[in-house]
């Protein structure tokens, strides 16, 4: 019973010791795990800082040729030097508006406060986890959500396309996924819908769905992007707007109409193709109307002559006199109207851009003397003046909405520099209060494990002591026994052999031996099986949170020339590389050992890290470390060009490199500033093409 019970305890202190032991092992595991985390919201507050400060610096370079132009401005309006004007003011007007001013906007590529939310929900589960594992007990919730039945479209429903149809059987026309119209017809499977974009579009009934009338089916919120004629994008609170009818669009009838013969004309903005189609005509095509009858006209545009419009769906553009010859006098600063594809009297030297001096005017005819090209014949109708007060209006308005632009990056950059370094001290904190809860756990599982033996040596020792009673006992016994057989006294032997023969034997003495109620290497077996299950439930969960932004669809939002602001989602688009590689896989061989030649595969966006068996790469560390990660950017030979967080176009030998294997390893290098084109396997984007094609390419500038 003694070498049991001590074999016991020793067994028991070395159940506490590995204990101790594997619960120190995972502490330092999350330690490990947590920094990573905190570095990963390091590289990521960087690589949006570097952005933020490219986007400062752009949007500042702007500003301050704006006012430079602003300045050259200001002494062209006091000359009266034609020859001076010309020389100067082509350079100064052809970039002196914000139309051809892209507008920046800082879109970092992670929201901090989501970080945090996530690790402390990472955490939360994690608590939860180590609780019911430790204490082998599992609670299965079971979330159950209802769906919303489908409801019928009738008549006068207000209707959009389902988000999971990507085109319609009969085809967009001018609706998008966010157009809202209301239903006008169904007939069969097939329903009509006026939408503000256009009118009697055709649909499929198991392609549409109904949108409350609070707006919640919209988005998240009930607002709404509006295209007004001047301000495309506006954004309202849809129970503030309501619907307009075709009457209360178009206006009053012919009866009312106040356009009469010689008035210059346009197609209205609201109309989306005129009923009798545009022909070589645009919004912005400006014409002299020559002839009304009934509900129609026919105007003269620069375009085309003899245009046949409907009188409702044109609007008389203000502040222009009966005739062309009234606007021009001799003198003013003239150029071709954008609108204009060729001259009647043709280009000769002259361009959109070309600023020239009106010399003459003779009925619709105008003599212009251009720098390129004096004396250049022109139509009036086919020319606009050029206001220098006007267009440095534009400038300063320019340059303030620069200027608030600008302002609005830089406290957009320090809040996100402050939320980032809010996150890692929060992270840290959350961290490391879940170390503490793990230690917390890890020694009360210690405890039970030392209660245990204690209650194990308290048995062992009550049952050693009444052994020990017994047999001292017995020895009693044994030597009453003795004496009674040395004796002759036939009286003394029974009287006393009475009161010891009772309990002599074995029989008279019950068998005792210990038994503990736990056996020590089953519990360092459960407890070793416990941390590989908290090592992979952290791990994966852990991974999960860090990769949780990549891993979802997310949709970027990318700036392609003509089209700022486009949305796509991620899985849709491919990096575009320098080299024309765009992702293929590229093959090198290389020695890393002589006569060992070694054979790895490389990809133009893979995550890669020096090999930690590398102490000095061939080119040098610069601000790269063993524990950088960054993706490859080109490869040309052996060499590898990649962007680290720490470092961008950092130069490496390919055997010196190692991949970081992971699933996101593509999806990571889609962040704000690199090339990017929709994938050739995508027939149509999610959200639409818009006016990008396929060979299309932009820079992601961040993310909804």
């Amino acid at each position: 019973m003694k070498m049991d019970i001590t074999s016991h305890s020793d067994a028991a202190k070395k159940a506490v010791d590995n204990s101790k032991k594997v619960f120190s092992e995972l502490v330092k595991l999350i330690e490990k795990k947590s920094l990573e985390v905190i570095e990963e919201i390091k590289a990521q507050e960087k690589a949006d800082l570097d952005q933020g400060k490219m986007l400062q610096k752009k949007l500042e370079e702007e500003i301050t040729g704006l006012k430079k132009r602003e300045g050259v401005l200001e002494d062209l309006i006091q000359t009266d030097d034609n020859i001076q004007f010309l020389q100067n003011y082509e350079s100064v007007s052809s970039s002196s508006g914000s139309d051809e001013l892209p507008s920046f906007s800082f879109h970092p590529y992670c929201s901090f406060e989501d970080v945090s939310k996530l690790i402390c929900d990472l955490t939360g589960r994690l608590e939860t986890t180590c609780t019911q594992e430790i204490s082998k007990t599992v609670n299965k919730v079971l979330d159950l959500s209802a769906k919303r039945p489908s409801s019928d479209i009738v008549v006068g429903d207000r209707v959009r396309v389902k988000q999971s149809v990507v085109t319609p059987t009969h085809k967009w026309g001018s609706v998008t996924h966010s157009s809202i119209g209301v239903v006008k017809k169904i007939q069969n499977d097939l329903l009509t819908v006026d939408f503000p974009e256009q009118r009697n579009w055709t649909g499929v009934i198991s392609e549409m769905e109904r949108v409350t009338s609070g707006g919640s089916d919209i988005k998240d919120d009930d607002s709404v992007v509006v295209d007004f004629p001047g301000h495309a994008n506006w954004k309202g609170i849809l129970t503030e707007m309501e619907l307009v009818t075709k009457d209360e669009e178009t206006g009053p009838s012919n009866l009312d109409s106040t356009i009469k013969v010689g008035d210059k004309v346009r197609v209205k903005p609201s109309v989306v193709t005129p009923t009798h189609k545009w022909g070589a005509v645009t919004h912005k095509s400006i014409g002299v109307v020559k002839k009304i009858q009934s509900d129609s006209l026919t105007a003269d545009f620069p375009e085309q002559k003899n245009w046949t419009g409907i009188i409702s769906e044109m609007e008389i553009v203000a502040g222009a006199g009966s005739g062309p010859e009234s606007v021009f006098k001799i003198g003013d600063q003239v150029r071709v109207k954008p609108s204009v594809v060729t001259p009647t009297h043709k280009w000769g030297a002259v361009t959109h851009k070309s600023i020239g001096v009106v010399q003459n005017i003779k009925s619709e005819d105008v003599i212009v003397d251009f720098p390129s090209h004096k004396g250049w014949k022109g139509i009036l109708s086919e020319m606009e003046l050029i206001k220098l007060t006007d267009t440095q209006t534009n400038v300063k308005q320019t340059i303030q909405a620069k200027e608030k632009e600008l302002q609005k990056m830089k406290l957009d950059i320090a809040s996100n520099s402050d939320s980032a370094k809010k996150t890692v001290e929060n992270s840290k904190k959350v961290l490391s209060d879940f170390i503490k809860f793990i230690e917390k756990r890890s020694d009360e599982v210690i405890e039970k494990i030392k209660a245990q033996e204690k209650a194990d040596l308290d048995q062992g020792k009550m049952l050693q002591k009444k052994l020990e009673e017994e047999i001292t006992e017995l020895k009693k016994r044994e030597g009453v026994l003795e004496d009674l057989i040395q004796t002759d006294d036939n009286i003394q032997f029974l009287q006393s052999y009475e009161s010891v023969s009772s309990s002599s034997g074995s029989d008279g003495f019950p068998s005792r031996c210990f038994k503990p109620c736990c056996s020590y290497p089953d519990v360092n077996k459960l407890v070793c099986e416990l941390k590989e299950q908290l090592e992979t439930i952290f791990s994966q969960e852990i991974n999960k949170t860090v990769q949780k932004d990549i891993k979802s669809d997310e949709i970027l939002v990318i700036d392609f020339p003509g089209f700022a602001g486009w949305k796509g989602l991620l899985s849709e688009m491919e990096l575009v590389t320098d080299d024309g590689v765009q992702g293929e896989t590229v093959t090198v061989d290389f020695p890393e050992q002589e006569g060992s030649p070694s054979h790895a595969c490389f990809k133009i966006g893979n995550r890669v890290s020096v090999k930690s068996s590398v102490k000095d790469p061939r080119h040098g560390w610069g601000s790269v470390a063993h524990s950088s990660i960054g993706v490859i950017k080109r490869i040309q030979g052996e060499s590898l060009t990649v962007d680290f967080p720490e470092q961008t176009d950092w130069t490496g030998v390919a055997s010196e490199m190692e991949l970081i294997n992971s699933n996101v390893s593509e999806v990571l290098s889609l962040r704000p500033g690199v090339r990017v084109h929709i994938k050739p396997t995508i027939n149509t984007p999610t959200h639409g093409w818009g006016n990008i094609t396929k060979h299309s390419t932009g820079v992601v500038v961040g993310k909804c």
